[in-house]
């Protein structure tokens, strides 16, 4: 463990859904945006009307929490996984 008490190997952070926009994932052979799988909606999709809606704000900015962790060089990971008391907000 660090100082910040996090395990080595784990990832933990906030994603605006503007940047999550931005940042494509090639699922089945087709590029889907990462938002796209985050919010269980396609962009185009009203955000008041996502399956999954974002767990936090980054600054203004609705986000998703993510903690990601990776053991033995396989990843594993969730979303939405820290303590509410652990919410970050930057400006």
């Amino acid at each position: 463990m660090d100082v910040a008490e996090t395990s080595y190997g784990t990832l933990v952070g906030d994603l605006s859904a503007e940047e999550a926009r931005t940042v494509s994932v090639l699922l089945a052979g087709a590029t889907v945006p990462l938002r796209d799988l985050l919010a269980g909606a396609a962009c185009s999709t009203p955000r008041e009307q996502w399956p999954k809606q974002p767990d936090t704000m980054l600054g203004t900015t609705p986000a998703w929490g993510l903690h990601l962790t990776s053991a033995s060089g396989a990843g594993t990971g969730s979303r939405g996984t820290r303590p509410r008391g652990d919410r970050r907000a930057s400006s």
